[in-house]
């Protein structure tokens, strides 16, 4: 026995091709679904023919997971974008702040009192920032750091990397500096390059070299600590700062040092681009290398012990 709902000729066309299989006991209906739109077809002789559009509403849900996945990353990577921007511009105040405070308020100048003051605020702000890169997930204010993330992504998320978010960091980092130089006047024009062009690109190479190798060999390591792995990277980036700051300032950041160069107007000149950009970006590329060939040499020497107990074991 065969009932129809009253449903389009496609459909009467799709009954009409199943007829003459079906035995003269059997009884099938045809019923819309409204949660598919489509028809479902159900036969009483036990499900020997049923027709219905269950792959059809699956490709509809996959389509719309695809949609929904698409959305969720582009909504991601637009609140990088915004919070690499921010990070940057409050990076180049803190670090304006941080000379306030101890030379114009407190007056210490350069006195130890001073100096040591300062390591102490620059380690509070380093636990600062590190904890927004935790509430932005992922959020950074240094090119380098998220060059030697990209460089382990995928070629679509180094391209987001390299033409999306250091973009965003270097217009923090601009717009952060013209912001201290309108209302900061006396705190100067940053650092300067004091030695010749391959001497300050051999100091930030090498000072960018073991920041990078310091970054990756936590996150590899994980102490297990949020507090005493920022602990970690702070004081080696302020060490490492101090052994390069009478040379080129130690920075290791080139959008921050772009930042004070484009104020200073000299942010495409040759030592610039040599020894703020092309020497640490070449030194990043040897520290993720160095480090991927150590840990790679390491893991297979651990594989190979494993073996040879497991040999000698059985």
């Amino acid at each position: 026995m065969l009932s129809w709902g009253g449903h389009s000729s496609g459909e009467g066309k799709m009954l009409q091709s199943i007829g003459p299989t079906m035995q003269a006991n059997d009884e099938l209906s045809i019923r819309g679904s409204a949660r598919s739109r489509g028809p479902t077809l159900r036969c009483s002789c036990g499900g020997r023919i049923r027709i219905c559009d269950q792959k059809v509403a699956g490709d509809r849900r996959r389509e719309h997971r695809g949609f929904a996945a698409l959305e969720v990353r582009s909504m991601a990577r637009l609140g990088l974008l915004f919070w690499d921007l921010i990070l940057s511009f409050l990076w180049a105040w803190s670090g304006a702040l941080i000379r306030v405070t101890v030379q114009s308020f407190l007056r210490l100048g350069r006195s130890i009192e001073g100096e040591a003051l300062k390591v102490v605020l620059s380690v509070l702000c380093m636990y600062f920032f590190a904890m927004l890169g935790l509430f932005s997930r992922g959020g950074s204010y240094n090119p380098l750091a998220v060059l030697s993330s990209a460089f382990s992504a995928s070629f679509d998320g180094f391209l987001f990397a390299a033409f999306g978010r250091i973009p965003a960091q270097i217009v923090g980092s601009v717009v952060g500096v013209r912001s201290i130089r309108e209302f900061l006047p006396e705190i100067g024009y940053g650092s300067r390059l004091k030695v010749k062009i391959h001497h300050g690109a051999l100091t930030e190479g090498f000072l960018t070299f073991m920041t990078i190798m310091t970054s990756l060999g936590l996150k590899k390591k994980d102490p297990g600590s949020f507090f005493l792995k920022t602990w970690i990277l702070a004081i080696a980036k302020l060490s490492l700062h101090i052994l390069g700051s009478d040379l080129t300032g130690g920075i290791m950041n080139p959008a921050s040092a772009f930042g004070w160069a484009y104020a200073r107007g000299d942010h495409i000149t040759l030592e610039h681009l040599f020894v703020y950009w092309l020497a640490p970006i070449q030194a990043t590329v040897l520290a993720v290398w160095a480090f991927k060939l150590f840990l790679g040499s390491k893991e297979s020497k651990q594989k190979h012990t494993e073996e040879q107990k497991a040999v000698k074991a059985g």
